[in-house]
């Protein structure tokens, strides 16, 4: 497996970033930087692509990538659009990784067009059940539910609440009346709250 070690620089703005790729044409891979693609929408897909590397093992380009990384020191410099060491991994970004990620962050805010192309990106991707058990799932629960769970789900009610609520029903009878306006038959009890002196056929 060939790994490419590669530097693109934007011919527009002159944004460097440091990225890998195992594609067979590096040339026209674009990257994978979260502000580098930011950078690309706005600016336009136009770059220049130098292979620094060719590596044949995930150790070897984990130490390329460190080398390039402090020697062009491409998180602290405002030449390059790296968030983070390309270590060849995912990883922490460290302190100053996520300060530049903040910085890019604060008071951002995406354009139509952009939205589009992401809206685009994202079809047909398919979300595996576990995301979506936990981060859909969670959307279409109430607000009171996660805030006020039931804590007494599951539990056995007591006696003295049984027979309380017993005690409430007894003698309680379901009357069917009529409405004297509109003719609509129902409860006793819901029946008042709509018809009747509320009814909106009465004169």
């Amino acid at each position: 497996m060939n790994i490419y070690l590669y530097k693109k620089t934007h011919k527009v703005t002159g944004l460097k970033y440091l990225g890998k790729t195992t594609n067979s044409d590096p040339h026209s891979y674009s990257g994978s930087g979260k502000y580098w693609k930011r950078h690309l929408d706005k600016h336009g897909y136009v770059y220049d692509t130098e292979i620094l590397k060719e590596c044949h093992s995930k150790e070897e380009i984990k130490e390329w990538g460190r080398y390039y990384s402090e020697l062009w020191n491409i998180v602290e410099s405002d030449e390059w659009a790296n968030l983070k060491p390309e270590m060849g991994d995912g990883g922490d970004p460290g302190p100053d990784g996520r300060k530049k990620i903040s910085e890019t962050k604060t008071g951002k805010k995406h354009t139509p067009e952009q939205n589009l192309q992401k809206s685009k990106r994202q079809r047909g991707i398919k979300r595996s059940p576990a995301y979506l058990a936990k981060k859909i799932g969670l959307k279409y629960k109430t607000p009171k539910a996660r805030v006020f769970p039931n804590k007494n789900k599951g539990r056995p009610l007591r006696k003295e609440w049984v027979d309380k609520s017993a005690a409430t029903r007894t003698g309680m009878k379901y009357k069917l009346v009529e409405c004297p306006h509109c003719g609509k038959k129902g409860g006793s009890c819901t029946m008042p709250r709509w018809h009747f002196n509320n009814c909106k056929l009465k004169s």
